[in-house]
């Protein structure tokens, strides 16, 4: 569809003090209009977050552009928790209508200028339901990165009678998932996302390592890597690591599930993060 659709934001967080001021700045610039949620999506975990996250939030509700500060919803998975949370987001958007575009956002994900042009120019002249964006998992500092070319679907089309199922995938009224559409695309090759999921204190990142252990199952192997891997990461000793990660977690990359290697970045990060506290230091060391 030619023309200028509106895009959507959609932001779950809990938990998220250091990064979500900085995430509700940086998507403000990218979409038309951001919906906001407060919490943890699954069972046996607080759902209401410990720290300023839900403060910061309600300080932009008077934001033009932020349409609802909600409570997340739970599932007995945090995934169908998820679901549920962004049906319900989702439907209190003024933009909610067809061919106008949802971008699953996170609450330490930005973009910069360039990222943000690739996605406008996108969704005017495409015919796709699903856009794919590269990412650029940071860890360790804002020097060390994991490059997931793949990256993950974030941008989607709304359509008559779609619906958001668990593991956040957008499906067709037919109950055809998205990613099996041929009108799937892939867009933003070279200006990727910006994910900073491991540039937190140790104590977060355990969190959300037993959130990954509800999910499947793997508690000690997601601690094993944490320990083993992530704390005692040195570049000199790159290929023994490698080696260890691969015994704990069958994968042979920096990442517990996947193969890519840890990168050296030496470009820009977006405007926003320019003066973040966590910049010049090596997170390792915040408790």
């Amino acid at each position: 569809m030619k023309g200028s659709p509106k895009i959507i934001g959609l932001l779950m967080a809990w938990n998220e003090e250091p990064w979500i001021d900085y995430a509700i700045r940086n998507n403000l610039r990218v979409v038309d209009e951001l919906i906001l949620a407060e919490g943890y999506c699954g069972p046996d975990l607080d759902m209401k977050s410990h720290d300023r996250t839900r403060e910061i939030m309600e300080s932009y509700s008077s934001h033009p552009k932020v349409t609802a500060v909600m409570d997340v919803s739970r599932g007995r998975l945090v995934s169908q928790g998820k679901a549920r949370t962004l049906t319900a987001m989702l439907s209190k958007a003024r933009f909610n209508a067809p061919d106008n575009w949802v971008l699953l956002c996170a609450a330490d994900m930005l973009y910069d200028d360039t990222a943000m042009q690739a996605m406008r120019e996108e969704v005017r002249n495409t015919d796709a339901l699903l856009l794919t964006i590269p990412l650029l998992y940071f860890a360790i500092n804002f020097n060390h990165c994991v490059h997931v070319k793949g990256g993950a679907s974030l941008l989607f089309r709304i359509t008559d009678g779609m619906r958001i199922c668990p593991t956040e995938k957008p499906k067709l009224s037919n109950g055809m998932f998205y990613t099996d559409s041929a009108r799937k695309k892939k867009i933003l090759a070279d200006c990727p996302g910006f994910h900073y999921t491991w540039l937190k204190p140790k104590h977060r990142i355990i969190q959300r390592l037993q959130m990954y252990s509800q999910q499947r199952g793997k508690s000690e192997y997601f601690m094993k890597w944490f320990e083993e891997i992530y704390l005692k990461w040195d570049d000199s000793k790159a290929e023994e690591l490698y080696k260890r990660a691969k015994e704990i977690t069958g994968h042979s990359g920096f990442h517990y599930w996947r193969e890519e290697k840890l990168d050296i970045f030496n470009g820009k990060h977006p405007q926003e993060v320019t003066s973040h506290p966590y910049s010049g230091i090596d997170v390792r060391t915040i408790e």
